[in-house]
């Protein structure tokens, strides 16, 4: 390793550390507004329930809870 990919290296990881408190304030008042509202941020109520279905399909309800009951397609919505 050379001494650019370590400047690289140590200036990701100290933008990163810097910019992650933001990213999670912003996810968790994306989260809180998806609550209070009780719609989808970005997607409509048919891509939201599509999004549910396609989410259970690929994690279903076994023993455990599937994709619906952890509210998979929430968690896509407000991440995108």
């Amino acid at each position: 390793m050379n001494r650019r990919d370590a400047l690289m290296r140590v200036a990701t990881l100290v933008g990163a550390t810097v910019s992650l408190p933001a990213l999670a304030d912003t996810l968790e008042a994306s989260a809180l507004l998806r609550d209070v509202s009780g719609k989808p941020l970005l997607f409509t109520a048919d891509q939201d329930a599509t999004v549910a279905e396609l989410a259970d399909t690929i994690i279903p309800t076994t023993t455990t809870p599937g994709a619906k009951a952890a509210k998979v397609n929430e968690i896509i919505d407000v991440i995108l």
